[in-house]
């Protein structure tokens, strides 16, 4: 999925993606999915996709970095998503996970809530 996601993103690209990361169910169309608007405004995001695929780097260095960090999962989001978190998790020295019950993106789909979570982790007392 990822390999085909470049240059200009089209509507048909959008709703592959949201079928792949669970946000679109088997059956539902996309005009009952009541941020489709937000999700079309956000589509040329899925560009940067592809460098995934690229990235060649020692995760063992992940170990070595010091700052606190936030990682937030969305309940119902793709299986392989949960899988990166989960060992980014367990890869970095200081993390916190946070599990948001709107599904994937929730920075975009319940993003006050989000917004929330990621001032109190940022205003939170150094090493806690």
């Amino acid at each position: 999925m990822l390999q085909k996601l470049h240059g200009d993103i089209s509507d048909d690209m959008l709703v592959m993606f949201m079928q792949n990361v669970g946000l679109l169910k088997p059956g539902q169309k996309v005009q009952d999915i009541l941020q489709w608007p937000l999700w079309k405004s956000y589509k040329l995001a899925l560009r940067n996709s592809p460098a995934i695929l690229e990235q060649n780097d020692n995760p063992e260095r992940l170990r070595s970095f010091q700052p606190p960090v936030l990682l937030i999962k969305g309940t119902g989001s793709a299986k392989f998503l949960h899988d990166i978190i989960d060992q980014l998790a367990v890869s970095f020295p200081h993390v916190e996970v946070s599990e948001f019950r709107e599904g994937h993106a929730p920075h975009i789909i319940s993003m006050d809530k989000f917004l929330d979570k990621l001032s109190s982790f940022q205003n939170r007392p150094q090493g806690k």
